[in-house]
Parts: C-alpha cells; sequence; structure tokens
C-alpha cells in the first residue's frame, strides 16, 4: 500500500533505485552498503524509507534496513562541553568513528541482530539500540548530510559505502522544510528562521560542496 505522506516523485525515485539496488545486491557477496547523502532537509530519512519499502516488497529475502547517521549526534550534554550546541548538525557534533564500526559489524557475519541508534526529535537526543538491523539482511541503506564529506574522519565512513549517492533538492526547498520541522518539534517561528538561515544553510553548503564524491546525483526535483 502506498504511504500517502511521501510525495509522488519520491516513490518514483525509490522505485528505480530499487531495481538498481537488487542488481548490485545480486551481482556480489555478502551485505551491501549504499549511502545517502544531501543537505539537511533534502528528504534523505524518506527517501531511505521509501527506497527500503521498495527493494523489501520486491525482494523480501534482502531484508533492506536503513542506518540514519543523525544516531550518531553527540549527546547534548557532549555538545554543551565542548562548546558545540549552538552548531548541531554540524560534521563535528556527530561521531563518524561509531559509525564506521556500526558498518564494519553490518558487513561481517551476524549470528544476532545488530542494535543501531536513532534520533529522537522530540527529545532532540540520540536513542541507543532503538532500530535493530537483522541478521537476514542484505542491504544496508545508511543516510545523511556528511557520507560524502571529505576529511579524514569521514573518510573512514565513505570507505565503508559501496555506492553513495547524493540527494540535490534546492535550497529554497529545503529551507522551509526545516523551518516546518523546527516549528513541529516546539520551536518558535523566528528563532527557527535564524537556525536555518545559519547553521542549517551553512550545513546545506558544505553537503553540497561534498556532492562529488558521491557515485551518483539524484535530481527528483521538490522530492
Amino acid at each position: 500500500m502506498t504511504d500517502p505522506t511521501i510525495p509522488a516523485a519520491t516513490l518514483d525515485l525509490a522505485g528505480a533505485l530499487a531495481a538498481k539496488a537488487i542488481e548490485e545486491a545480486d551481482s556480489s557477496a555478502g551485505t551491501r552498503i549504499l549511502g545517502i547523502a544531501g543537505g539537511p532537509g533534502s528528504g534523505k530519512s524518506t527517501l531511505a524509507a521509501a527506497l527500503a519499502a521498495a527493494i523489501g516488497q520486491r525482494r523480501p529475502d534482502l531484508a533492506p534496513a536503513v542506518v540514519p547517521m543523525d544516531g550518531f549526534h553527540l549527546a547534548q550534554a557532549e555538545l554543551v562541553a565542548r562548546g558545540l550546541a549552538g552548531r548541531k548538525g554540524s560534521p563535528e557534533t556527530f561521531d563518524p568513528d561509531a559509525l564506521a564500526i556500526l558498518l564494519d559489524a553490518l558487513r561481517g557475519e551476524r549470528e544476532a541482530p545488530v542494535p543501531v541508534p536513532d534520533y529522537d526529535r522530540a527529545l532532540h537526543e540520540p536513542v541507543e539500540g532503538r532500530l535493530s538491523i537483522p541478521v537476514d539482511c542484505r542491504i544496508v541503506l545508511v543516510e545523511g548530510n556528511w557520507l560524502a564529506l571529505d576529511t579524514l574522519a569521514w573518510r573512514r565512513v565513505r570507505d565503508r559505502i559501496d555506492a553513495l549517492w547524493f540527494l540535490d533538492v534546492p535550497w529554497e526547498v529545503c529551507r522551509e522544510r526545516l523551518i516546518a520541522r523546527r516549528v513541529a518539534t516546539g520551536r518558535e517561528p523566528g528563532p527557527a528562521r535564524v537556525w536555518v538561515d545559519t547553521v542549517d544553510a551553512e550545513n546545506f553548503w558544505l553537503a553540497h560542496d561534498s556532492s562529488r564524491a558521491a557515485d551518483l546525483r539524484l535530481t527528483p526535483g521538490s522530492c
């Protein structure tokens, strides 16, 4: 059944990518790790969920699962201690080493489901072990802003991703989504706009500058 909350353009893109992901999984051994990168607000989480659903409908034996990079945010107390609370979402406010370790664990043989952290937008905190990757998962979709970033720490993550796709959505579209998201999670409209136009805008263009490391650029319009 089609999810009415997912835009048609995203569903169409997910359908096309599902065929590609299945073909590549069938031609490789073990678990295949696919990355979906993009700027904040570009729809990475929505696309990853739609893609996992599309793959699962066609090939349930591949048991696709999603790993959100946002689960690897540093805890708010740690951000405050490091003086980074005002830059939350920037590359330095994540733990890429922990993400790289997780991807290594998913690549290897698994005898039990692998717990994965998720990010709670209501709590504004990562939550350990909220998600789980099943033993029979053969396609892992990891999504996040910084998967293509060309720094030493993030290259360790990129090296563990078999194929990286960059979701290219205009800033104007992302800006409106980001403001609405912050308001929906308890921020006042004025401060929400200030945050989006400073922190999120800087992160958006930094993510776009890193997109040259992607294997494929996805341009589904205002998906």
